[in-house]
């Protein structure tokens, strides 16, 4: 968050000449979900397999928005683990039983989502992002973290 500060410094704004933001993915509109699907579609495309991965399946794709509540970096994280692990077992392509062994490595301390059902699969979208405001008052933090929402089956977050 503090990148946008830094960014208008005189100094560094002239150097600076494309800006993005991404912003998280979520699911909770049927347009978002068809993007975080048209995502992950992307990623399995260019994945070293001649069977590509099916990670438009409704419990693989509510299971990586889980593990990455929709942000980019997680997701792509996670999904170079899984790869690691495929590539090392000399699987024919990223299948589930992958996707949860690359799970289990990753966060052992969790319920491994790929093993739940669609219905059971919690998360949560994003609600306010990460903010740095070095002008506040002393006693308080500047750095106010990324804010999400309750938990919840996201197939819940589908109905709405």
């Amino acid at each position: 968050p503090w990148i946008d500060q830094i960014a208008d410094e005189p100094q560094w704004s002239s150097r600076i000449f494309i800006r993005r933001f991404i912003p998280y993915f979520k699911i909770s509109k049927k347009e978002e979900l068809q993007l975080f699907i048209r995502v992950l579609k992307g990623f399995a495309n260019r994945l070293p397999f001649s069977n590509k991965p099916r990670f438009e399946d409704l419990d693989i794709a509510l299971s990586l928005f889980a593990i990455s509540n929709g942000c980019f970096r997680k997701l792509k994280n996670f999904l170079d683990s899984a790869l690691t692990e495929a590539l090392i077992t000399d699987a024919v392509t990223l299948n589930k039983h992958c996707l949860s062994s690359a799970f289990k490595a990753w966060r052992p301390e969790l319920d491994n989502v790929f093993e739940m059902d669609v219905n059971e699969i919690q998360g949560c979208e994003v609600e306010q992002y990460s903010t740095f405001k070095p002008d506040g008052p002393q006693d308080e933090d500047p750095f106010i973290d990324t804010q999400f929402c309750k938990k919840v089956p996201l197939v819940q977050l589908l109905k709405k």
